[in-house]
């Protein structure tokens, strides 16, 4: 299994990251505490793959990003005008 390598700053100000590396794609709660949510996230989609979280009273939280829809097929046609007050008037 590859080894993840998380990248996080530190607080409010912009210092050199730091680097943890998570096996298994399951770390606990402390591991994370310097990262902000919003790195975690970023890295969870960048990466596409999936992240479980322990908590200290040992529940887990997962954490995957969702997949990408394509768009809608344009179909040919028309909706006629008037259409709203015959379904709903």
């Amino acid at each position: 299994m590859p080894l993840l390598t998380w990248r996080c700053a530190f607080g409010g100000k912009r210092q050199p990251a730091t680097v943890m590396k998570i096996v298994d794609r399951t770390v606990v709660l402390d591991e994370l505490k310097e990262c902000t949510l919003e790195e975690v996230l970023r890295e969870v989609v960048r990466r596409q793959e999936a992240l479980t979280v322990r908590l200290p009273d040992g529940e887990t939280v997962a954490i995957q990003p969702s997949r990408h829809l394509k768009p809608l097929p344009e179909l040919e046609g028309f909706i006629p005008e008037g259409w709203k007050q015959t379904i709903y008037g």
